[in-house]
């Protein structure tokens, strides 16, 4: 190990036994003088071209130089291992210094890794859109949202009344005000809404939970009556995997054909397949009660309508969530709705009336139920 310190007392003896001074030295040595004063002091040792200098200036081995000392029979083999020493230090400040960056790299590494994790993990959502009462329905629209943007694409309204839409607006509520994502005929409700966050945003990132819970159509009707409808949101997909698979089953690649083969006979029997909107419906009238029972394969749910002329009963089940949502109407007018979870056997929201959900699940649901465990 060089002792800097020992190595300019060496350098100042050698410089006085001349009888030079340090400006002396500095201009033998073509070097500004301080640069001879922070050797003799020990703040750096000199480079290899001022060693060779003064190995012939003073006659002495740059050994001797790095050393400290000139060579006698009690240092000598230590002046001869100066070069080994100087070559063992060298590698082992090469490998301290190689293993600094190296952790300095891969601390920089992880920190993105983790960083890029923590902003795109489950940050890209997919969500169906659906909703259904009496006299509307929607069952095909779409929510895509990330960090920076997100689209919102209604779909198609389904009109059960005999009256004819003039508006329809896609709302949701913010603070007790209304804030309206688009105003518009029928016929333009498939329009799709894009909205960057943080640039001309129609709705910021943080108002999504209330979209997702609060979503709704107002509807204006010919007659001047406003109806609205609320929309569900079911959760498709989300980039929350850290390893994918990609490995799929071939029904995930079924035409509609293969549909239909799936469901089994007793469903099939009696019912009609309606091409245009995917789903499998079937009507008739029993004690003067007409019914109307709709499967769609595609979001896995049974719709319920039984009316006459007073009173109306809408039964929308979520078969893979076994959710029931139960709404009562007289004369057109809402006077009850409640919603059923099967799975916990609790009413999750509203006065349920147990007795007439499980009737309803015991007689025209337990069948899609059957085809879907």
């Amino acid at each position: 190990m060089i002792d800097n310190e020992k190595v300019g007392k060496f350098i100042a003896k050698l410089r006085k036994e001349k009888n030079m001074t340090q400006d002396d030295l500095a201009i033998e040595l073509s070097v500004d003088r301080t640069i001879i004063s922070k050797w003799e002091r020990g703040i750096y040792i000199p480079n290899a071209e001022f060693l060779l200098k003064m190995q012939t200036f003073f006659d002495v081995t740059i050994n001797e130089i790095l050393y400290g000392e000139r060579k006698n029979v009690d240092n000598n083999d230590k002046i001869d291992s100066i070069p080994v020493d100087i070559i063992n230090n060298t590698k082992k400040r090469i490998k301290r210094y190689t293993i600094f960056f190296i952790s300095i790299i891969n601390f920089l590494i992880i920190s993105f890794l983790i960083y890029y994790f923590i902003n795109n993990y489950n940050s890209i959502k997919v969500y169906k859109i659906y909703g259904e009462n009496s006299n509307f329905g929607v069952n095909n629209g779409i929510m895509i949202f990330s960090k920076e943007k997100s689209y919102i694409k209604l779909g198609k309204i389904y009109n059960y009344s005999n009256k004819k839409i003039i508006n329809i607006e896609l709302c949701y509520e913010k603070n007790n005000k209304e804030i309206t994502l688009y105003s518009g005929s029928e016929d333009n409700s498939d329009y799709l809404i894009v909205n960057r966050f943080n640039y001309n945003e129609l709705y910021e990132y943080k108002d999504i939970p209330l979209i997702i819970n609060g979503l709704y159509i107002k509807i204006t009707m010919e007659d001047g009556n406003i109806e609205f409808l609320k929309l569900k949101f079911k959760k498709d997909f989300s980039n929350n995997k850290i390893i994918v698979n990609n490995i799929f089953s071939i029904s995930d690649n079924k035409n509609i054909d293969d549909d239909k083969l799936v469901i089994s006979n007793h469903i099939l029997s009696g019912y009609e397949y309606n091409s245009d909107e995917r789903y499998f419906f079937k009507n008739y009238v029993n004690d003067n009660i007409n019914y109307l029972e709709k499967y769609y394969k595609d979001i896995n749910k049974v719709v319920l309508l039984k009316t006459d002329d007073i009173f109306s009963e809408y039964y929308e089940f979520d078969l893979s969530n076994k959710i029931v949502n139960c709404s009562y109407f007289e004369n057109e007018e809402l006077i009850d709705y409640y919603d059923y979870d099967f799975e916990s056997d609790k009413c999750i929201y509203g006065n349920c009336n147990k007795n007439n959900v499980l009737f309803i699940k015991e007689k025209y649901i337990n069948k899609y139920l059957k085809n879907n465990n």
